[in-house]
């Protein structure tokens, strides 16, 4: 059995989503996994610090995982220890998840959905994998039926700490046979390992450092390479969601172009209900609004909601939300655009945790709708 609660009193939502989370690890994967009190030792302690702190030790983590240690404080005393290493470690009995203490809601359950998945199961992302949170792109925020089904394997009665590469291989097509019969059915879409060259590339696009013109290089030669490697499902995909958001601040026509080249690859692989799809129904929709064609707006806006319902992103939903209120808005429906709008913010208000955060993403609709009221006069 493993045992997991939090170092210190959270805020109420994050108890809330802690509960909900080990229900379905105990449900969906089978893991005989149970919530502790408050400041009780736990094999998954999780510790709410000061966010500044914690950037200090790791600038470009947003939360963390480590072994052997239960609390930041004293995972701050054994850096040097083997016990933290990773690299070094047997068998797990001890994991900190380090949060800060200010994130808002979604954010700090979405840390408790990657950091207690990988501190119970597989420790690396990949980006080839689409439908997973085990992927750096950050599509999927909270664990999918992938996720849970990996998690199942990872904790069958057939596997044990200190078999071989080798060894789990052989026994892994009838452990998934068991857990997954259907999945037998399906073709591999054969998908490569993804090179470190690729990887290094991405990450100097989207990291936290480095300038613009830094990151429009980087992201430039990382759809170069794609190409090169025959990327043609997600991981080509997620290059070009990110080139559009990385040049829509200075290079406004080829982000256009990046997100359309997105959204279609996207819609072709996975249909318009999908999260994926619905990242990039955004800028599409805010483009649409702007240039009056609300018809094509709703069309784009509305499998993109229940898209982000399914994938519980209360950010994206406040952002389809509100972009359909200036639909309504622009076609007259004035009542409904002030229902939608509420909505937004409600939404809004778990995604970000400051009203004035909400409030600013809202007054940017508020001008898209407006330079669409302009398009539909001109």
């Amino acid at each position: 059995p493993i045992t997991v609660g939090f170092t210190n009193a959270p805020p109420s939502f994050a108890r809330t989503d802690l509960k909900k989370l080990v229900t379905r690890l105990r449900s969906e994967a089978g893991i005989p996994i149970s919530i502790v009190p408050d400041g009780q030792k736990a094999n998954i302690s999780v510790d709410l610090v000061n966010g500044a702190k914690m950037r200090a030790l790791v600038p470009s983590a947003a939360c963390f995982i480590v072994p052997g240690a239960s609390t930041f404080s004293e995972l701050l005393r054994k850096q040097r220890d083997v016990s933290t290493d990773w690299s070094q470690l047997e068998t797990r009995t001890q994991v900190v998840v380090v949060v800060p203490r200010n994130a808002a809601p979604q954010e700090l359950r979405d840390c408790l959905h990657e950091e207690i998945a990988q501190a119970l199961g597989p420790l690396n992302d990949l980006y080839r994998l689409a439908d997973s949170v085990y992927n750096d792109d950050n599509f999927h925020l909270v664990l999918t039926p992938f996720d849970m089904l990996a998690l199942r394997t990872f904790y069958s009665p057939q596997l044990r700490s200190g078999m071989s590469k080798e060894q789990v291989a052989a026994l892994l097509p009838g452990i998934l046979a068991t857990l997954n019969p259907t999945g037998g059915g399906y073709v591999s879409t054969g998908q490569s390992r993804t090179p470190a060259s690729w990887i290094d590339t991405m990450r100097g696009a989207v990291g936290p450092s480095g300038s613009n013109s830094r990151r429009s290089r980087k992201i430039n030669e990382a759809l170069k390479s794609s190409e090169q490697l025959g990327y043609e499902r997600n991981r080509l995909g997620y290059v070009l969601y990110a080139r559009g958001r990385i040049l829509s601040k200075d290079e406004q026509e080829e982000a256009i172009r990046s997100y359309t080249r997105a959204y279609e690859l996207y819609r072709r692989l996975y249909g318009v209900e999908d999260i994926h799809t619905a990242r990039a129904t955004v800028q599409l929709a805010s483009l649409a609004i702007a240039a009056g064609e609300t018809d094509r707006a709703q069309q784009l806006i509305t499998p993109s909601k229940q898209a982000a319902r399914k994938s519980q992103d209360a950010g994206l939903l406040m952002n389809l939300l509100a972009l359909e209120a200036e639909v309504a808005r622009l076609t007259g429906q004035s009542e409904k655009a002030d229902i939608l709008r509420q909505e937004a913010r409600e939404w809004g208000l778990y995604a970000l945790g400051k009203p004035e955060d909400v409030e600013r993403i809202l007054k940017i609709t508020v001008q898209i709708g407006k330079v669409g009221r302009q398009s539909l006069k001109g």
